[in-house]
C-alpha cells in the first residue's frame, strides 16, 4: 500500500476561462446580466422616440396657442383704443361718419398692416349713444398644422357707451373765463372755441333723465353780477366814496354794477348773502367813472347750449386780474346756499356726491394782481387789501370749495408767471387736473380733456 504522501493529485480541470456562476434572475431570463442592461438602454431609446414627439406637439401647441392669446390681447386693446376714439369724436361734432372714420384710423393704427386681423363691425347707436366695434381674422399655426389645425380664429367685440347721454348723475359745472385785457387778440377767440367746444360735449340734449348744466363766470377787475342779483348780494351801500389816494390827496369815486370781495368771517365760505346781516354782503366796487370791467354779466347753471354760446361769443376782454373773485363766484354758481337767489332753473342741487357732480373750471392767463380796500382797488388808496393778496385769497377759496366736495380743474394759457402756475395747481383737485396750455389748439385740447374726463365716456363692453 502506497502511502498517501506517494499519491499523485487527481486530475482537475482549469476553471480560468470558466463564467461566473449566474443568479437565478439571469437562469429565469435566460440572459446574463450585461445582456440584459443592454436590452434595458434599447427600451429607454425606444420609449423617449415614442415620448419626443407628443411631447413637441405639445409644447408647439402651447406656442401656437400662447401666440394666438397674445395676437387677441391686442386686437382688444386696439378695438378699445378706436372705440374711445369714435365716442369721443360723436360727443364733439355728433357726426357719425366721422365716429367710424376715427375708429377705422384708431384700429389700422394700433394694428398696423396685419392682413389676418379685419374691422368688421364700426356703428354708431344714436339711440344709446353707443359705438359698436368688432374684429375678426385670425392667426397662423406652426406646430398645430401637425394636427390639421392651420390657424386660430380670433374674433372680438367692444362697446364705448355714454351713459345717459355721458352720465351717470346730474352735472354742475361753473366756467371761470378771464376775459381780461392781456386775453385781447387771439386769445380771447381762442377761449371762445375751446369754451364753447366744452359746451357742446357736456350739455346733452336730453335732460330727462340726468341734468346737465353750465354756468358762466367771466371776469376781470370784478365780477359784474347782473341786474337780478346785484343788490341781494351787496346790498344798498352809497352811491360815492371818498379816500385818501396813495398820491397825498382824496378823490370820490361812484358806485359801479360790479362787486369785489367779501371780508370778515365769510370771507372764503359760500354763505347766502342776506342784507339783514351785513356781514355775508359781498363788497361794492366805486371807480372813477363809475364804471367797470368786465362788460359780461355772470350766467347762472343753464342747459341752453345757444344762449351759453351766444354770450361766450359775446365776450371782449379789458381790465386787470382779481382771479379771486372769479373764484369766489365760481363756487356761489355751485352752491345750494345760493340757490335761493337764483332762477328755478338755475339753482344748484345739494351737495351730494353720489347724485351730483359739481365741477368748477378755473381759467386764466396771468397773475392775480388785483385786490380791494373798502370797495377801491387798493392800487389807488393808501390802504391795504383788507383780506391780502388776490392769489392768497383764491387759494382760502379753493380749500373752501374742494371741502364742499366740489372737483376744481385748473387751466392755466400760456402763463409764464410762476406765482400763477403755483396758484393753480394748489387749486386743483389734483394734479393731474391742473393745465396749461400754451397756444390755442392746447388750449382747446385742455377743455376737451376735461369734458372727456367729466362726460365719463367709458367702455361698456
Amino acid at each position: 500500500m502506497s502511502s498517501p504522501s506517494n499519491r499523485l493529485p487527481a486530475h482537475r480541470t482549469s476553471n480560468k476561462h470558466a463564467s461566473p456562476p449566474r443568479s437565478l434572475a439571469s437562469r429565469v431570463m435566460g440572459k446574463s446580466p450585461g445582456s440584459f442592461r443592454s436590452a434595458r438602454g434599447g427600451n429607454v431609446a425606444m420609449l423617449f422616440t415614442l415620448m419626443f414627439i407628443p411631447l413637441m406637439i405639445t409644447v408647439g401647441a402651447g406656442l401656437d396657442f400662447g401666440n394666438g392669446l397674445t395676437t387677441r390681447s391686442k386686437v382688444q386693446s386696439a378695438l378699445d383704443s378706436a372705440a374711445l376714439a369714435a365716442g369721443r369724436s360723436y360727443q364733439v361734432n355728433g357726426d357719425i361718419a366721422e365716429a367710424q372714420a376715427q375708429a377705422a384710423s384708431y384700429f389700422q393704427a394700433q394694428m398696423g398692416s396685419n392682413p389676418n386681423i379685419s374691422l368688421t363691425r364700426n356703428e354708431v347707436d344714436t339711440t344709446t349713444k353707443t359705438i359698436h366695434l368688432e374684429a375678426t381674422g385670425s392667426v397662423p399655426t406652426y406646430f398645430l398644422g401637425i394636427l390639421g389645425m392651420s390657424e386660430i380664429a380670433i374674433a372680438v367685440r367692444t362697446e364705448a357707451t355714454l351713459a345717459n347721454g355721458g352720465l351717470d348723475k346730474d352735472l354742475e359745472v361753473a366756467l371761470m373765463l378771464d376775459v381780461t385785457g392781456s386775453m385781447s387778440g387771439s386769445k380771447i377767440a381762442d377761449l371762445k372755441v375751446a369754451a364753447k367746444d366744452l359746451i357742446d360735449i357736456l350739455v346733452q340734449d336730453d335732460q330727462s333723465v340726468h341734468t346737465s348744466r353750465v354756468a358762466l363766470v367771466p371776469f376781470s377787475e370784478t365780477v359784474r353780477p347782473g341786474a337780478s342779483l346785484l343788490t341781494a348780494v351787496r346790498g344798498t351801500p352809497a352811491n360815492t366814496k371818498t379816500f385818501s389816494h396813495r398820491w397825498g390827496g382824496t378823490a370820490t369815486w361812484k358806485l359801479s354794477e360790479c362787486v369785489s370781495e367779501r371780508t370778515g368771517a365769510e370771507a372764503y365760505t359760500d354763505t347766502r348773502p342776506d342784507a339783514a346781516n351785513p356781514a355775508t354782503l359781498l363788497g361794492p366796487v366805486y371807480t372813477s367813472s363809475g364804471g367797470c370791467r368786465p362788460g359780461n354779466e355772470v350766467v347762472p347753471l343753464s342747459s341752453d347750449k345757444a344762449a351759453l354760446k351766444a354770450e361766450i361769443d359775446s365776450f371782449s376782454a379789458t381790465g386787470w386780474t382779481a382771479g379771486h373773485i372769479g373764484t369766489a363766484w365760481a363756487w356761489y354758481m355751485l352752491s345750494p346756499e345760493w340757490a335761493p337767489l337764483l332762477p328755478a332753473s338755475a339753482q344748484p342741487g345739494p351737495y351730494n356726491p353720489d347724485e351730483r357732480m359739481k365741477v368748477a373750471v378755473l381759467m386764466t392767463d396771468g397773475e392775480y394782481n388785483t385786490q380791494y380796500y373798502q370797495g377801491i382797488d387798493d392800487w389807488y388808496t393808501q390802504g391795504s387789501a383788507e383780506n391780502g393778496l388776490s392769489s392768497e385769497q383764491a387759494k382760502a377759496l379753493c380749500d373752501g370749495m374742494k371741502a364742499k366736495g366740489v372737483i376744481v380743474y385748473t387751466v392755466g394759457f400760456a402763463l409764464n408767471n410762476q406765482q400763477a402756475i403755483e396758484t393753480l395747481a394748489y387749486c386743483a383737485s389734483d394734479p393731474n387736473k391742473a393745465l396749461l396750455a400754451n397756444n390755442g389748439a392746447e388750449l382747446q385740447q385742455a377743455f376737451r380733456e376735461i369734458a372727456f374726463q367729466i362726460a365719463q365716456l367709458r367702455l361698456s363692453k
